[in-house]
């Protein structure tokens, strides 16, 4: 995940990149923010855990739970990023017409250390969803991917039944003995 990040980013918007003294200030916040590093643990949480979160603290006026501004933002106060522990839906598109029916609409984060369960709404909060996953394991893990080390598990697990179902025969394996009197003198 570092050596991902560790070249840093860039931002895709020319009135910002055309103008120098708003990308300077843009970049140091970035710095201040320590932005690589959050998105960093990101990427090192989704493929550790099956997903993750960085939730966008933005300056819209609006309130975490409320759909972003995009036109009103006026900064970033925090990042904050959780593992797919501390994130749960709970509440989902549920209009069929809708092109986002199924998908969550607002995101319970629970953080772990000195703080309250809180509802933010889906367009302030960037996914890093886990592995792919069939549709039927992604709804048991209510919407997440599967651990990048999931399948190294179950190989080891294979491995370890291996081993024992390989002493289980040696422990049964008998040796035949015959006796066939005279042998020696015939």
């Amino acid at each position: 995940a570092e050596e991902m990040v560790r070249a840093g980013f860039e931002i895709e918007n020319e009135s910002i990149e055309d103008d120098e003294e708003t990308f300077r200030p843009v970049m140091a916040r970035f710095e201040e923010l320590d932005a690589l590093k959050v998105f960093s643990d990101a990427v090192r949480w989704s493929r550790c855990y099956g997903g993750a979160v960085v939730v966008l603290g933005l300056k819209d006026g609006g309130l975490l739970e409320d759909e972003l501004n995009e036109d009103a933002i006026k900064g970033v106060e925090f990042l904050r990023v959780y593992d797919r522990w501390q994130v749960s839906r709970q509440e989902k598109y549920n209009d069929p017409q809708d092109s986002l029916y199924g998908n969550t609409r607002l995101y319970m984060i629970s953080p772990i250390i000195g703080g309250t369960p809180y509802p933010v709404h889906e367009s302030r909060v960037m996914i890093f969803d886990g592995e792919p996953v069939p549709d039927r394991i992604r709804e048991q893990n209510d919407g997440w991917g599967a651990s990048s080390l999931q399948s190294c598990y179950d190989q080891l697990k294979r491995l370890g039944m291996s081993h024992q179902w390989g002493e289980k025969l040696l422990e049964r394996a008998q040796q035949a003995v015959h006796g066939i009197s005279g042998l020696t003198d015939i």
